[in-house]
């Protein structure tokens, strides 16, 4: 009937909808996490030159302060591993509920 046909018909738009609205959230999410890496890879390189400044005496830092480069190398080093590997769309799924879910939360508060 017709009834039946336009009810398919929304059911399909509203599926075609959601793919799209996947899709784009699956780019911001790589393209933000790829942004991260860039950033990250940055810093890690600054503290490692600063390291090298340190220990090839050009620039002495005070033993705090190589404390804290050391630790932070560290640090860098696993979160970069971390933004390096490439996510499984399960993975990706499960991040763009997570984004919904706060989004929805933060619609829900300001009301």
């Amino acid at each position: 009937t017709m009834r039946t046909s336009v009810l398919q018909l929304l059911v399909l738009l509203a599926l075609v909808n959601w793919a799209y609205a996947n899709e784009e959230a699956k780019a911001r999410i790589l393209a933000s996490r790829d942004k991260r890496r860039r950033q990250l890879e940055n810093v890690l390189k600054n503290s490692r030159q600063q390291m090298e400044d340190h220990n090839s005496g050009k620039k002495k830092l005070k033993p705090h302060q190589v404390e804290h480069h050391q630790h932070k190398l560290s640090a860098y080093e696993v979160q970069l591993k971390e933004l390096s590997r490439e996510l499984d769309e399960e993975e990706i799924l499960e991040r763009i509920q997570n984004y919904e879910k706060m989004k929805n939360k933060n619609r829900h508060d300001e009301l």
